[in-house]
């Protein structure tokens, strides 16, 4: 398995496994650099095969911060986290840590483009509210937080 930025040229190798996939750990996560990766197929003599077709591997996008407010007057809370730039971002995923059936699970709220979320108006309660940002991008992927 080779490897290279897709900004510039040379191809590192990676790893040799007889493995149908593979996750690479040399790669930071917080490096937001996309990679193409190539298969090369080695025989007993050791030749090397021309690599398969480049498959690209894009960063996932990211909300490095989220506030939020409430208003008493409106009893709504406004989410703001810094909008994504990146080339490959689709939307955003709103959740908010709700109690059901006895126990606090992850509910999906909304989606949007943007980078505010004012929530329906909530009923004063005494209990502590956790909302996630989650970003997708074009290709469908969903970041976990």
């Amino acid at each position: 398995l080779y490897r290279k930025p897709v900004s510039s040229g040379g191809w590192t190798k990676v790893a040799t496994t007889t493995a149908r996939s593979y996750t690479d750990p040399l790669v930071n996560p917080d490096d937001r650099t996309p990679y193409y990766y190539e298969v090369r197929a080695a025989d007993k003599a050791g030749n090397i095969s021309k690599g398969s077709a480049d498959a690209i591997v894009r960063p996932l996008p990211v909300v490095s911060s989220l506030t939020g407010s409430f208003d008493r007057k409106t009893n709504k809370v406004t989410l703001k986290w810094p909008l994504n730039k990146e080339p490959h971002f689709d939307h955003y995923s709103v959740l908010s840590n709700d109690k059901v059936n006895g126990s606090y699970v992850w509910v999906p709220i909304g989606t949007t483009k943007g980078s505010t979320w004012t929530t329906a108006p909530i009923t004063p309660d005494g209990e502590t509210r956790h909302y996630r940002v989650l970003v997708t991008n074009d290709g469908g992927t969903t970041t976990h937080s």
